[in-house]
């Protein structure tokens, strides 16, 4: 056991005990918000450690938020039963591994997506895939978001289901529990038996993860990533990132 005087010379040589605990924090912090894991319900009483805290996650979400550069190419394994939106002729695909408890796949849909779709998709000149890659490490709801929409799929609906989960998904922690997954269902009209019986049993979990074994293969392990005719992009990106590739693309 350390007696007093290695105590007080540890002090002395490593500072106060609040900023060997902030320090302390900000290493934990630093090892979590590498892992996408968000700290909550945390309120310590000192304000050194307080502030690394608040410094440690602040560095952890802008660098999670910081997009890839374009590289490429790269082949993604097609799945023929995967839900898809625009010309089948369409001279450029976008393929889209998303998580719908994902905060930057909530982000892209909310400002690139509904401009790509506008300007791209609805005009027949990109043909948009969407693949499921749930992590479900870090979102708990993410699998069985992923399933449920293939069982909206099922029945003709996945892109209205698709968007209903992403707009509520920010509303509140439970926004996408087996619950709410079902509510969501018959406010979209759909057969509910039918729903529930999909959701319930699993069935459309084999899709789910034939797409994350194909995402591995590529490569591919965040959300979102985006493969644009063989070049990869990853993060909530700009819709300029988007039209530098696409235009480029449609010029060929």
């Amino acid at each position: 056991m350390a007696n007093l005087k290695s105590v007080s010379k540890f002090l002395q040589e490593y500072g106060t005990p609040s900023a060997i605990i902030a320090g302390a924090f900000v290493l934990s912090l630093s090892v979590m918000t590498s892992a996408n894991i968000v700290v909550k319900n945390f309120n310590p009483s000192d304000a050194a450690v307080r502030g690394a805290v608040q410094n440690a996650q602040q560095a952890g979400s802008q660098a999670a938020n910081t997009p890839s550069a374009p590289s490429g190419p790269i082949n993604v394994t097609p799945r023929v039963s995967a839900m898809a939106q625009g010309s089948a002729s369409a001279k450029v695909t976008i393929t889209e591994f998303s998580d719908f408890q994902c905060p930057f796949c909530e982000q892209f849909f909310s400002g690139s997506y509904k401009q790509l779709k506008a300007k791209y998709v609805d005009t027949g000149k990109v043909r948009m895939v969407f693949r499921h890659l749930p992590l479900a490490s870090i979102h708990p709801y993410a699998q069985k978001a992923a399933e449920a929409a293939e069982c909206a799929g099922n029945q003709g609906k996945f892109w209205q289901y698709h968007d209903l989960l992403f707009e509520s998904a920010k509303t509140s922690s439970t926004a996408l529990a087996v619950d709410s997954l079902k509510t969501y269902a018959k406010k979209l009209g759909l057969n509910q038996n039918q729903f529930n019986t999909c959701l319930d049993s699993g069935a459309t979990a084999a899709v789910i993860n034939q797409d994350k074994t194909d995402a591995a293969k590529a490569g591919i392990s965040g959300t979102p990533t985006f493969v644009i005719n063989g070049q990869k992009i990853v993060g909530a990106q700009s819709m300029a990132a988007f039209e530098n590739i696409i235009e480029q693309e449609l010029k060929k």
